[in-house]
């Protein structure tokens, strides 16, 4: 009696807490109609090797679709309320399984996004008949709203779902048709999915032209995972996974598909004689304006500008050698390739909280990242980056209710404190700053980089590091 009143106690307890999480995690993201499911696809055949799933979604082999029967109804955003595309009539999806494996594929996906769509999948008859579009591989998603940080999470888990299901390389680009499951705007990374992932620009299920084109077989079809469901939002908690072996050969793979050839290194910055140094190429750090934006600007960003590259030029630490330049620049005026091509040649990213810092899962090996918090920034989205790609990382977050400012939309409404202003300390920051400078995961990629592309950095020994503990003691 005594262990089942404890077993009591603990069922209580453990549901007393989800409750609690629950109205948690709705306080902290008001906008979030429903909390995130818990459930993760597991790896699993079915259908005689016909269908497979893993964490980042389901492939379906030899599959018709039948594009009138989807719901154009579709929800814009992953954040709207469920179900997210609608309801798929039956038969929108035929594929060689029997009804007793399509019984057990939509068990699987229970309480997950995608349900709707699964629980629509029927037996194509008569089974094993081959299409004549062996070749062809269909993508269906449900993409992100217009949010640079929320669709590279669409991006990174579509790529990784190519990767892990398919297999593909950039030279399957011709043979992927990517579909939409809502009518998301994907302009914030249209160029990364196409011609990124496919020679062929993404389009909705419901738009008249796919609608119109009736029933389409396709070789394979890959039912990706909404980013939400993934590891991409683990964002309240600290996730110290290493996913480098994932996330690396992605950012090659789109930026080579982008580029078109890995990017030459960037032209050396006008610098004073005597800041240069014989035989040391200049780099780039990066610190991100956001003086376009309503909220979450740095109000004293070109102060810290040249505190920082004063700092590293006169007595700091600069990387390995090389003189550096601390470069303000807003990202949001330049095309999506201009800003790729600066962030694939930068020694690091420093900015205030935003969308902009999702470009880090693009920096050179050994890049590190500064971000800037405010007060009521309490998340883990950038640092959690970070640690997937074992990526130097540093914070400075504000504590003096004085160096913020309040922050208004356009329409004059008054923004949360998660949005406000902030006046950033230069000496904190810039002793952050030196600190990942002098870090031996930055030194290693600088010389990894010397080596792969000779010329490029001057790689030396410990002296600034010896220097900076040297003024750490005093």
């Amino acid at each position: 009696t005594a262990r089942l009143d404890r077993r009591g106690c603990r069922r209580s307890r453990r549901r007393h807490t989800r409750g609690r999480l629950r109205r948690t995690t709705l306080s902290l993201w008001p906008s979030m109609q429903t909390p995130l499911p818990r459930r993760r696809l597991s790896d699993r055949e079915l259908c005689s090797g016909a269908v497979r799933t893993s964490h980042y979604g389901a492939l379906l082999s030899d599959v018709s679709v039948d594009f009138s029967l989807f719901d154009t109804r579709a929800a814009p955003s992953l954040w709207a309320s469920r179900p997210l595309l609608g309801a798929p009539q039956r038969g929108v999806m035929r594929a060689p399984c029997s009804a007793n494996d399509l019984q057990t594929l939509l068990a699987d996906y229970e309480g997950l996004h995608l349900q709707p769509l699964v629980a629509a999948i029927r037996p194509k008859r008569p089974l094993g008949q081959r299409s004549a579009e062996d070749e062809s591989i269909a993508l269906f998603l449900l993409a992100d709203y217009a949010n640079l940080f929320h669709q590279m999470g669409s991006l990174y888990i579509t790529a990784a779902a190519m990767r892990d299901l398919l297999g593909s390389k950039p030279d399957t680009a011709h043979s992927v048709h990517v579909f939409l499951l809502n009518n998301a705007s994907l302009t914030p990374t249209a160029v990364f999915w196409s011609p990124g992932l496919s020679a062929r620009a993404p389009r909705f299920v419901g738009e008249p032209a796919a609608r119109s084109a009736g029933v389409r077989s396709f070789g394979r079809a890959l039912l990706v995972q909404p980013a939400t469901e993934t590891w991409w939002w683990n964002v309240w908690k600290p996730d110290p996974t290493d996913r480098t072996a994932l996330l690396g050969p992605i950012a090659s793979w789109l930026s080579s598909a982008v580029l078109g050839a890995p990017p030459p290194s960037l032209p050396p910055p006008q610098l004073p004689a005597a800041a240069a140094e014989p035989g040391a190429r200049r780099r780039l750090l990066l610190l991100l304006s956001r003086a376009a934006s309503s909220d979450r600007r740095i109000l004293n960003e070109e102060e810290l500008r040249t505190s920082l590259e004063g700092r590293l030029r006169h007595g700091g630490t600069p990387p390995v050698g090389s003189a550096t330049e601390v470069r303000l620049v807003e990202l949001g005026a330049l095309s999506s390739r201009e800003q790729l091509s600066l962030v694939r040649g930068a020694a690091g990213l420093i900015g205030a909280h935003g969308a902009a810092l999702v470009w880090n899962l693009f920096l050179p090996a050994g890049a590190p990242v500064l971000e800037l918090l405010n007060r009521a920034n309490a998340n883990a989205y950038y640092s959690n980056q970070c640690r997937w790609q074992r990526r130097g990382y540093a914070a400075w977050q504000n504590n003096d209710p004085a160096r913020e400012v309040q922050a208004f939309d356009a329409d004059g409404r008054l923004l949360d404190p998660f949005r406000w202003h902030l006046r950033a300390d230069v000496g904190a920051v810039g002793a952050l700053l030196e600190g990942l400078l002098s870090s031996p995961r930055h030194r290693a990629g600088e010389a990894a980089r010397a080596v792969a592309r000779p010329g490029m950095v001057e790689a030396r020994g410990g002296a600034p590091a010896t220097a900076l503990l040297e003024r750490r003691k005093k």
